[in-house]
């Protein structure tokens, strides 16, 4: 069924309504009275409905059941990104909502080949939440992740050291595996994943890293590009938590 995010505001009792980009989307469906979609309020609840009436300014709609959202990972899963260059925000924005991430954070790091100012960020970010919202959709998520930019190395790395399981993804790491890492931490309901860009870390960024309790472990022999190193541990840990 086709599904959409939508405020609490936007339904009341077996009432809801949805506008906007949404409600031309269901126009241009051409969607017919008694049609069911889906309707998420973003906190872990869905909405069977039917559809009654609509143009291309607002549907109107009955609601026929709530349900709690089944794709919802029980651990919170946080990446914490080195700005990559050119496209590749987005495409670990997409792939990662599909796999269940929390929050999607971009910071700086000396080797980082994009740089961003302020004006960019605020250009920039409006499109990743878009992504992150149209790839919850496609993948029947009961949340949009939160994607977010840091202009420091260091909050970045202070806020992903607050998670339960923290994880550096170190290039130079030679002996801690992440299957070794899991084996020796369970119960952990919040894991954060920190990865570099294409140039990776700095020596000093990687002992600053591990100086704040994040636990460091290596990926194999084979060097991942920055777009899917994250991707990679995001779907080893999503699959063991499944």
């Amino acid at each position: 069924m086709t599904r959409f995010f939508i405020t609490p505001e936007q339904i009341s009792g077996d009432s809801a309504y949805i506008s906007g980009d949404d409600a031309k989307h269901c126009y241009v469906l051409r969607l017919r009275t008694g049609e069911r979609i889906v309707l998420c309020d973003g906190a872990g609840y869905d909405y069977i409905c039917e559809f009654e009436c609509g143009s291309k300014d607002e549907a109107r709609l009955k609601v026929l059941d709530k349900l709690p959202s089944e794709g919802e990972p029980g651990t919170e899963y946080c990446l914490y990104c080195a700005f990559p260059k050119r496209d590749k925000a987005e495409h670990i924005i997409q792939k990662a909502t599909e796999l269940g991430v929390s929050v999607i954070a971009f910071f700086p790091s000396e080797f980082c080949v994009a740089k961003y100012s302020g004006t960019d960020l605020q250009r920039k970010t409006p499109r990743w939440m878009e992504i992150a919202k149209e790839a919850a959709q496609q993948s029947a998520r009961g949340k949009i992740p939160e994607v977010r930019a840091f202009g420091s190395f260091t909050d970045a790395i202070k806020s992903a050291a607050a998670a339960e399981f923290p994880l550096f993804c170190n290039e130079r790491e030679q002996s801690r595996t992440l299957k070794e890492a899991v084996a020796t931490h369970s119960g952990y309901k919040s894991v954060s994943i920190v990865t570099g860009s294409e140039g990776g870390f700095s020596v000093a960024e990687a002992e600053t890293i591990k100086d704040a309790g994040l636990i460091s472990v290596t990926l194999g022999k084979r060097i991942l590009r920055c777009e899917t190193a994250p991707l990679a541990v995001l779907s080893a840990l999503t699959i063991i938590d499944s």
